[in-house]
């Protein structure tokens, strides 16, 4: 039976509406922890276990954990930051209409941790044959360092990542590779431009370069494995050209990020993905004016088979709902932290992708509601998977 559709919107719009933007985005001056807060007086509340793991700058997830001393347990993987927000329906002021609700985090992913709390409230009362853990994590949007160290510190046999999937079960994501570029430009008064040299056009030179001498390529190379998504190479945000009259003399950063194929990136692993960006350097070595950075995020893509007991269990319980496809995502998640370490993942919760990250962002409190039994039903095909304890 799913929860009352009253309390999941009221819990969801308590969390949207604190701010938790990552602190390394504009706009994150509030940070993760006034989130974590929360999470984690909802879990004393419940009589779980609660405790705290500090990650950087003072950030830290919190672990709430339904211990029965069973020999085996699942862990919950859902972050507590958001991207900046963007306009009224993207920000931390939540608005409901209806059976939605929108501000920044509703969909990515507040709505995975309003059912992974209702989940837990539930097991608390009826507990399964496995441990659960609920690890909510700093840091996801950046570079994952509250997951990576929560998959070195703490011991699993398997990991359910909360992102917006619309209860598909995702079995298999993109790796990323992302590192700046810097322009070097001369000033010159607008009135003598040839005087100058302008740091815009050999940005947008340098960015043609790779864009077009490596997408082609890549997805002529990639496979037609329906979990495996095909490359892509994305150039982000660029800064540092805020006034065009001074725009010959800045210096101006941008980000360009390429995601790999999964099978391919699993294969090559770090030392594959900064071949890649050695490659990148190369096709820019005639650019004097460009800087290559370092790269500041690099992940390999990772799958799980689809035999692992909790692909299994997943797959069973998603099924239930009439959701039957184990599928591949173009994006990248926490499960890269564990996948690496040998646990098997799947990426799982409410609401769609599309509405992530957008000035309009929303999500479907059926779909939340929906997602408190799916995870409860995920954890006892689990559970039943291993032959409990």
């Amino acid at each position: 039976m799913n929860p009352d559709i009253e309390r999941v919107g009221d819990l969801l719009q308590q969390l949207v509406a604190i701010d938790s933007v990552n602190p390394d985005m504009p706009g994150g001056e509030n940070g993760e922890n006034e989130y974590g807060d929360l999470v984690a007086e909802f879990g004393r509340n419940l009589g779980l276990a609660v405790s705290r793991q500090e990650v950087v700058d003072g950030r830290a997830n919190v672990l709430l954990e339904l211990d029965g001393g069973h020999d085996r347990t699942l862990l919950f993987d859902i972050h507590l930051d958001t991207v900046p927000q963007e306009g009224e329906l993207g920000s931390a002021r939540p608005l409901r209409e209806g059976d939605r609700v929108y501000g920044r985090g509703s969909c990515d992913v507040k709505g995975s941790m309003v059912s992974a709390l209702l989940m837990l409230e539930r097991l608390v009362r009826d507990p399964p044959p496995i441990n659960v853990a609920l690890a909510a994590v700093v840091d996801e949007e950046y570079r994952k360092r509250g997951a990576h160290r929560m998959a070195a510190e703490f011991e699993a046999d398997a990991v359910i990542v909360g992102e917006p999937t619309s209860l598909q079960p995702v079995i298999a994501q993109k790796g990323i590779l992302r590192f700046a570029l810097q322009a070097e430009g001369k000033s010159a008064h607008t009135a003598n431009p040839e005087l100058g040299s302008n740091a815009i056009y050999s940005m947008l030179d340098a960015v043609a370069v790779p864009c077009c001498g490596t997408r082609s390529a890549a997805r002529a190379a990639a496979t037609g494995h329906a979990a495996r998504p095909a490359p892509a190479l994305r150039p982000g945000p660029a800064h540092g050209f805020d006034h065009f009259r001074r725009g010959p003399g800045q210096r101006g950063p941008g980000q360009l990020s390429g995601d790999g194929r999964p099978q391919d990136a699993a294969r090559r692993g770090p030392d594959g993905l900064l071949s890649i960006w050695a490659a990148f350097v190369e096709l820019l070595s005639g650019h004097e004016a460009i800087t290559v950075g370092e790269p500041y995020a690099a992940e390999a893509g990772v799958e799980s088979g689809p035999q692992a007991p909790i692909v299994r269990a997943a797959a069973g319980a998603c099924g239930r709902l009439g959701r039957t496809e184990l599928i591949g995502v173009p994006y990248s998640t926490d499960a890269a932290a564990y996948a690496p370490l040998g646990l098997d993942f799947v990426v799982l919760g409410p609401g769609d992708i599309a509405q992530a990250h957008s000035n309009r962002e929303y999500v479907e409190l059926a779909e939340v509601a929906a997602c408190v039994g799916l995870y409860e039903d995920v954890v006892r095909s689990f559970a039943a998977e291993d032959g409990g304890d």
